[in-house]
């Protein structure tokens, strides 16, 4: 994101399907993720996007999201469960001082 304001707004899930990980293959670190589908409303314009989560959603579900409104198709939506769960991740790793990727 840029410095203009993003607006907040409600979004929708409408799918959400688990993918495994390409490198599983070749490691069992990395499992897989949620491929997330959601939708939103701006001004009377329909516009969607998707996001990776490790935690399944329910579709139907509305949770919040940010979209620029200069250009409405652009747009964010966290979980405050993983970001939290991923600051404090990165947080030991970095004191640790543990390369991680």
């Amino acid at each position: 994101m840029n410095d203009e304001l993003w607006s907040i707004s409600t979004a929708t899930i409408q799918s959400c399907e688990w993918e495994d990980s390409p490198s599983q293959a070749t490691s069992g670190l990395f499992v897989g993720h949620y491929r997330v589908a959601y939708s939103y409303g701006v001004a009377g314009n329909s516009y969607s996007g998707e996001f990776y989560s490790s935690r399944e959603w329910e579709k139907g579900m509305d949770l919040p999201m940010l979209y620029n409104p200069q250009k409405p198709g652009e747009s964010i939506v966290c979980d405050d469960e993983e970001s939290q769960t991923g600051a404090a991740l990165e947080w030991v790793l970095g004191f640790i001082d543990i390369p991680y990727w």
